[in-house]
């Protein structure tokens, strides 16, 4: 285990070190930990209860376990892993840590490959490779799976993917130059889990530029993932002009512009949270759940576990309000006049909601209602009303 303990427990630079390697790096995440902080529904307010409420789910999130078997895992509506079951990829080492996993008490186990999971990526041949019996867990790879949990406003949707950036001759990798993610995840998504960690969040500067990207257009409401052991933590997300400065001045684009905008940006964030203001802008919590490594480097109040392990509650209809505006609801009304049919959709990731197909283009300006969490592109949701017309079936 020498060659894995090297990587897990390699020593970290300084602060000296950081400044003098990439000072404009240092300085967005100066300034990144400077901005206030997005307040997390508290796990610890459910005591020893393992269920949330109806409009809330709790999450138990691990990865990178390497072989380890931890104990006094907490339970939980779901369990997720994030890859790296093992530490030499065999098969007998992925069944006794399977067995460890399906003897956990949580109903829901969700589960994807590492770079280190060998003998379940279809494109290495070897001798040690052999059917798999995962009894209760729900393996994906590069696939998703729909989860009607009893006592749940709705359904949760989960997208798993154990792919990371190539790095030596580990398996499920990909050239770190190649847009491997665009238009992968599904827009639908609620969890998405993959083994490698985005950009510039909690990634040690080894993340991938790609799935960032993807994440921007996706906005899961919660992404969790391992690989990069000192990385690990929580970290909240923000889709606002602030998270674009410090990814754009990560890049070393523009370093001045981009320091005096981000300097702009979180003043403007500070004023929303004196005046307790919600931009609705949507964000999506991160969570770097590797189990065995550097202490936590926690960014956010996320309630992490001695054992390593990370609790996360999200709310299930977080970017759809339920009370929208009264101006919204008549500008609404009166742009939809030209209502041709309206259709049922179920319940999504934003909630339930209506579509009504127009009979003409929308115009750009309309698009600014994606702060409620509405995307628009030839629909427009409708609320609820008499007025409207009625629901085909």
């Amino acid at each position: 285990m020498a060659g894995l303990d090297a990587i897990i427990y390699r020593k970290q630079p300084s602060r000296l070190d950081r400044i003098l390697a990439q000072p404009h790096r240092y300085i967005a995440q100066t300034l990144y930990r400077l901005q206030p902080t997005v307040a997390l529904p508290n796990p610890d307010r459910l005591g020893n209860s393992s269920i949330a409420s109806s409009n809330e789910l709790k999450v138990v999130c691990i990865s990178d376990t390497h072989n380890n078997q931890f104990q006094d895992i907490p339970d939980s509506d779901i369990l997720v892993h994030a890859g790296d079951i093992t530490e030499n990829g065999t098969i007998e080492e992925l069944q006794k840590s399977i067995d460890w996993l399906d003897s956990l008490p949580h109903k829901y186990k969700v589960v994807i490959a590492g770079n280190h999971d060998r003998c379940l990526d279809p494109n290495h041949k070897s001798p040690s490779n052999g059917a798999v019996n995962w009894k209760g867990l729900l393996y994906l790879q590069d696939s998703s799976i729909v989860l009607n949990i009893p006592g749940k406003s709705r359904a949760v949707k989960i997208y798993g993917n154990p792919s990371s950036p190539k790095h030596g001759t580990s398996t499920f990798q990909y050239p770190r130059s190649e847009d491997f993610w665009k238009n992968k995840v599904p827009e639908d998504v609620d969890i998405l889990v993959t083994h490698a960690p985005p950009r510039y969040h909690l990634d040690s500067n080894a993340g991938c530029a790609s799935l960032i990207q993807e994440i921007w257009r996706v906005r899961p409401k919660l992404h969790i993932f391992g690989h990069i052991h000192s990385g690990r933590g929580t970290e909240v997300l923000a889709y606002d002009q602030f998270q674009r400065r410090y990814e754009r001045l990560s890049e070393k684009e523009h370093v001045v512009v981009n320091i005096i905008l981000m300097l702009w940006y979180l003043a403007i964030k500070f004023l929303y949270s004196i005046c307790r203001i919600d931009p609705k802008n949507g964000e999506t919590i991160l969570v770097n759940a590797t189990m065995i490594g550097h202490d936590f480097n926690i960014h956010l109040p996320a309630a992490p576990r001695p054992i390593n392990c990370c609790i996360v509650i999200f709310r299930l209809n977080k970017y759809f309000p339920l009370e929208i505006p009264k101006w919204y609801a008549k500008a609404l009304a009166m742009y939809t006049k030209g209502i041709d049919r309206v259709v049922p959709i179920v319940q999504g990731r934003m909630g339930q909601y209506k579509l009504a197909m127009l009979d003409r283009e929308f115009s750009s300006t309309f698009l600014a209602w994606n702060q409620y969490g509405v995307k628009l592109d030839r629909a427009q949701v409708v609320l609820e009303d008499k007025e409207y017309a009625p629901m085909a079936k």
